[in-house]
């Protein structure tokens, strides 16, 4: 990548450069006077920062450095842990997104937990989870009234599974499983 060093160039880079400065002390000014932050906008600034803007998709991103520090600072465990989890992921882009879902459940329709323990909105076995549901369980009350009672545990499940590796692993194999037997059973 070649360095514009012409003036005009070079101002780019330090615009650039102010508003990293300028983001990252708005974001101390924010959460580190505030007698009480606000965990849910500190989720959505993360996210944001990792899904948009010229860093999105990025593992160097300075303004997520900072939002991590700050949780790490704040003490908050699930936010520092969901950081690490988008950090870890290839696509981190993508992963803030499957996340915006998690914490965001009106928007899209989606198997919470497994979009969690999978970190991807789109994985295949979230893919037949959502199969199931549209063409099994949604076409029967008992099966809605399933769906309902989902809806309504799996964003806070989802959110606890989102940073704790020991418990994704145990929940993969068992999603596994079940993907796989609902899969065979669907192409019979």
């Amino acid at each position: 990548m070649a360095v514009d060093t012409t003036a005009g160039g070079l101002a780019g880079y330090r615009d650039a450069g102010e508003a990293i400065v300028k983001g990252c002390k708005a974001i101390d000014d924010y959460f580190y006077s505030t007698p009480a932050p606000d965990k849910a906008l500190w989720r959505e600034i993360f996210l944001r920062v990792m899904s948009e803007g010229p860093w999105a998709g990025s593992n160097s991103n300075p303004l997520a450095s900072k939002m991590i520090e700050v949780a790490g600072q704040l003490r908050w465990a699930d936010e520092f842990a969901m950081a690490r989890l988008v950090l870890s992921s290839p696509d981190t882009a993508r992963g803030a997104e499957s996340l915006r879902n998690i914490y965001n459940p009106s928007k899209k329709s989606g198997c919470y937990i497994a979009t969690a323990v999978y970190g991807s909105y789109d994985a295949e076995p979230v893919l037949v989870f959502r199969r199931f549901r549209d063409e099994r369980l949604a076409g029967h009350a008992f099966g809605r009234a399933f769906i309902r009672s989902y809806y309504a545990v799996s964003p806070a499940l989802a959110r606890y599974f989102a940073g704790r590796t020991a418990l994704n692993r145990l929940a993969r194999r068992l999603l596994d499983r079940l993907a796989k037997l609902l899969d065979d059973a669907g192409s019979h």
